[in-house]
């Protein structure tokens, strides 16, 4: 039962990523980073009234506050907002698979936090992720070209590719200061509580960028249209609401939140069909290799 809702979480995000890379190439990333915060910002407050009768969790404490908030910011408004923005150009089957890099950044991230270095398994899984994706990226070009037949510079390919390295970055070090939220001398919060405060930080967040970004680029936003809000209702729907509850499932329920993990991790494997099936693009046998390879070293990473 913890299996099967693991890969369907895996199955959400596949869909919520090919979804906000759809509504980012009609709208841009940040407009679908804003959106899709306010979106689950209100669903997650919703929620937690329900379930636990306030929208502010007064049992949190400053410490935990103020990681989560951290988290959020880090995770969820610039973390997020740089992988929206490889989803735009690069397409969600290589989106996804920069974000497979994120085990590596959380482990490096925990390393410098918490003073845990990773040991030999953990630097064969690190040298695997690294190399399953430099075997894809090889070939990144024609992945592009298959999401957007306009043409695509180097320019625009490599800028893509480091934003979707920096919103691993952003992922991987998000968790971690997630988990110190854990630790902190307080009493735990709930899985849906910590998401409902990342989430406000991660709007937040993105508020002070927005607000701070020069007016000249203000032309250049694209109108939101009603073929972008669907995509983007989409992406909410099965990300921050149905992929996230399933992932609460998968991992508190499992006596091995390890293998439920990896599983979770499968993501860009499924990601190969999906985008075959809904834009052509089709995968040549180096993209499949790099792909198990990456998902491969982050499952020797996650167990």
């Amino acid at each position: 039962m913890h299996d099967v809702a693991a890969l369907a979480c895996a199955l959400s995000f596949a869909v919520c990523s090919l979804a906000f890379g759809a509504a980012g190439r009609v709208v841009g990333a940040q407009m679908v980073n804003r959106l899709r915060l306010v979106m689950a910002v209100a669903l997650l407050t919703a929620v937690h009234a329900w379930c636990f009768g306030e929208v502010w969790p007064a049992a949190a404490g400053r410490a935990q506050i103020s990681l989560l908030v951290l988290s959020g910011v880090v995770g969820l408004a610039l973390g997020d907002g740089c992988y929206f923005h490889a989803l735009s150009v690069l397409g969600p089957r290589l989106g996804t698979l920069l974000m497979a890099t994120a085990p590596v950044f959380a482990v490096l991230a925990d390393g410098c936090l918490r003073g845990v270095w990773p040991g030999a398994r953990e630097a064969a899984g690190m040298a695997m992720v690294s190399g399953g994706v430099l075997l894809v990226l090889s070939r990144s070009r024609r992945g592009a070209a298959a999401w957007r037949p306009d043409a695509v510079s180097s320019r625009q390919l490599a800028l893509a590719v480091l934003a979707g390295l920096g919103g691993a970055v952003g992922q991987g070090l998000g968790l971690v200061l997630a988990k110190l939220a854990t630790s902190a001398p307080h009493a735990a919060l709930p899985p849906l509580t910590m998401a409902h405060l990342r989430m406000l930080a991660g709007l937040l967040g993105v508020a002070v960028i927005w607000v701070c970004t020069p007016r000249t680029t203000a032309g250049r936003r694209k109108p939101m249209t009603g073929r972008a809000f669907a995509w983007l209702s989409v992406g909410v729907a099965f990300g921050p609401t149905l992929g996230v509850w399933l992932s609460m499932v998968a991992v508190s329920g499992s006596g091995d939140p390890g293998r439920s993990s990896v599983l979770i991790a499968t993501t860009p494997i499924l990601m190969v069909g999906i985008a075959w099936g809904c834009y052509g693009d089709r995968p040549e046998a180096r993209g499949v290799t790099g792909t198990l390879l990456a998902v491969a070293g982050a499952a020797v990473l996650l167990l």
